[in-house]
């Protein structure tokens, strides 16, 4: 089972390479994503598979169900009068 999680790294500064190299690396070799990054501080975060598949589950089921139609409410014009200005 699969948990869902976050993680605060920091990457020093005799890490060879650039810092937004080195985020997409984490990202590709973790499956997750940055959130945040504040200076070369990151923090990523990986949803659970069970949590990925039961959103995938509602989105089906929402897609499934057909929306009511309503009817169009008739649209009570007003009748707008002008401002006078006095002096």
């Amino acid at each position: 089972m699969q948990f869902a999680w976050y993680v605060q790294i920091k990457i020093h500064r005799s890490c060879p390479g650039e810092l937004d190299d080195a985020v997409k690396q984490l990202e590709e070799a973790t499956g997750s994503v940055a959130v945040d990054q504040i200076g070369r501080t990151v923090i990523l975060y990986r949803p659970s598979a069970s949590k990925l598949k039961a959103e995938e589950k509602k989105k089906q089921v929402r897609n499934f169900i057909p929306k009511k139609q309503q009817n169009p409410r008739p649209v009570n014009k007003v009748k707008v009068l002008p401002l006078c200005c006095f002096a």
